[in-house]
């Protein structure tokens, strides 16, 4: 049976096999190897030296090629079982290769949550929202609708390491505490007061003076779902400083 091995959506023929294969000493094949004639361009592309273990646990040299390193060599390989092992390795290396070019089949689930994404992100660039708030909204979301958990995902995210200070958006409790409110609902008051949200029943919503500095942000609860205000820190924090210099 033809081993090949794939690396970086290539496969490899490696020399131990082929010198298996064709009957041959492996140091017979590395022979051939060095050898070779062809251009360095050719050989940086077609061929890969590495090192592997033998069977008493001692490395020893390997070479890895592609089908067109595999063409090459063995066409120093002469006989009608040279020939016949020849077609078996093209054969399996155009099989492999056909399979890497077959359309790749997204399970439903993620294929949901990527249109769940791709819905984020036009209205992220509609409302011009920084990235790491779509991305941590869209999360939710996607939990919220199919049960999949990408937060551990989005927490490795580069982005979510680069987030500008001016980027920074909080809840009235935790942007409070920030700045130097007693309670979150002191803070609501003093964003009602001044005219950046308004009280409808029992939830706060953003006035049309709070384009931009603020977000909804959504929540669940085994019993409930809702949505508050999240406030961005450096926005609010202007607005206070110069209430207070007035």
């Amino acid at each position: 049976m033809i081993q090949l091995i794939e690396r970086n959506d290539r496969f490899y023929a490696s020399s131990r096999d082929i010198a298996e294969k064709f009957g041959k000493e492996h140091h017979n094949v590395l022979k051939a190897f060095d050898a070779l004639q062809v251009p360095d361009n050719f050989r940086l592309v077609n061929f890969e030296e590495t090192k592997c273990a033998d069977s008493q646990g001692i490395e020893r040299r390997l070479v890895l090629m592609t089908r067109n390193g595999f063409t090459i060599l063995a066409m120093g390989f002469t006989g009608i079982k040279a020939i016949k092992w020849k077609i078996l390795y093209l054969e399996t290396f155009e099989k492999m290769e056909a399979k890497l070019r077959e359309p790749k089949q997204v399970a439903p689930v993620l294929g949901e949550a990527l249109y769940i994404l791709e819905g984020f992100k036009q209205l992220a660039l509609v409302y011009d929202i920084p990235k790491h708030i779509y991305l941590t909204e869209a999360t939710k979301q996607i939990e919220r609708e199919l049960g999949l958990d990408l937060n551990p995902m989005l927490l490795a995210s580069p982005v979510m390491d680069e987030i500008p200070e001016e980027d920074v958006y909080l809840e009235p409790t935790e942007l409070a505490k920030e700045l130097g409110f007693e309670t979150g609902a002191d803070l609501n008051n003093f964003l009602n007061q001044n005219g950046l949200q308004e009280k409808v029943g029992k939830q706060w919503n953003p006035t049309f003076e709070a384009a931009g500095m603020c977000y909804k942000h959504a929540w669940k609860t085994e019993f409930k779902t809702g949505y508050n205000l999240k406030w961005n820190v450096e926005k609010v924090r202007e607005l206070l400083e110069k209430e207070m210099c007035e």
